[in-house]
């Protein structure tokens, strides 16, 4: 098994290089890496549904969309996520013990007895500690999951927009109560960089033939072309969602305003603004001047930037507006 040792932090980077070596390489991989603040979405989720945008661009947290699909979830470096890539073959589809056993031997080498729980969870106790998801392509199959090591739990429970209906299926009140670190597991004290080292000894231990061949240049040419072109792309992180409607109300000096939207591939396709509030202009031009952007912070804020927005609702201000849009 050939063994990568990863010490990029991009989250558009790091996914890039799973979908390379999945196309590209023929021998069993495993690597570990880490993403500076991220969101990762699940292949077939809503981005925008899915987190919580204005924490998301306040806090300049990444927002990249996966191969596999699952759910959201979010990364810092307190996590230490997994890859393995291997032949594919039907004993493997959604047989996520086969590949997460080895996370669990090699968590009760340090104490903790862990197991599979559900569909896709590692669970230490009542306390999910990692989640799981695959993604084939061909004969390959990869499996990865992001392990829960001394991430900032109440970060993860802000940046994500909760799904109300599968936290009460789950029986729990937030996500903050259902997920645990396991540093606090640990009889030791344990850096996360010590937790990768142990888990890159563990397999090259336990695999025979395994070895560490890191990234050549060639292969990291190709990785920085898929990062750009896909990863680091709108269309694929945003544009992908699916059709969703948008819905806010607040109320400001200006009066009370609630807008509706209609958004299909992460373009607004219908916009309507409703309110006790005075208008100079129609409010009907300010509409249509939504209609045909991207729902995406930066381009409304540069498009509400050129426009008189108290001309449309007397006394809101541009930030105002902003807020009711995300």
């Amino acid at each position: 098994m050939r063994l990568i040792h990863n010490e990029n932090l991009m989250p558009q980077i790091n996914l890039a290089i799973e979908e390379y070596l999945l196309e590209n390489s023929t021998e069993d991989i495993f690597m570990l890496w880490r993403n500076s603040p991220s969101i990762i979405v699940g292949r077939n989720q809503n981005t925008m549904v899915e987190i919580n945008y204005s924490y998301v661009i306040e806090n300049k947290i990444n927002v990249v969309r996966r191969m596999s699909g699952g759910g959201a979830v979010f990364h810092d470096l307190g996590n230490v996520n997994y890859t393995f890539i291997t032949d594919y073959n039907k004993e493997s589809v959604m047989n996520f013990g086969k590949y997460a056993q080895p996370i669990i031997d090699a968590l009760a080498g340090l104490g903790i007895s862990a197991e599979i729980r559900g569909r896709n969870d590692i669970v230490i106790g009542d306390k999910k500690i990692c989640g799981n998801a695959q993604y084939i392509l061909g004969n390959r199959i990869m499996h990865h999951g992001c392990i829960l090591f001394s991430a900032k739990l109440d970060n993860l429970q802000q940046a994500l927009n909760v799904n109300a209906e599968k936290l009460k299926g789950k029986g729990a009140a937030s996500v903050r109560s259902r997920v645990a670190n396991i540093i606090d597991y640990l009889d030791k004290k344990m850096e996360v960089t010590d937790f990768i080292s142990y888990l890159e000894d563990y397999i090259l231990k336990h695999y025979e033939g395994s070895r560490i061949v890191n990234l050549s240049e060639s292969e990291m040419e190709g990785i920085k072309r898929i990062s750009e072109s896909k990863y680091a792309n709108w269309d694929w992180n945003f544009g992908k969602s699916q059709e969703y409607n948008f819905r806010n109300q607040a109320r400001f000096n200006a009066g009370s305003v609630e807008v509706i939207m209609n958004v299909e591939s992460g373009i607004i396709k219908n916009c309507r603004i409703f309110g006790d509030f005075f208008n100079i202009k129609p409010v009907s031009e300010l509409e249509n001047m939504l209609v045909g952007q991207k729902h995406e912070f930066l381009c409304i804020n540069d498009l509400i930037s050129r426009i008189p927005v108290d001309q449309y609702i007397v006394g809101l201000s541009d930030k105002e507006l902003l807020s009711l849009l995300f």
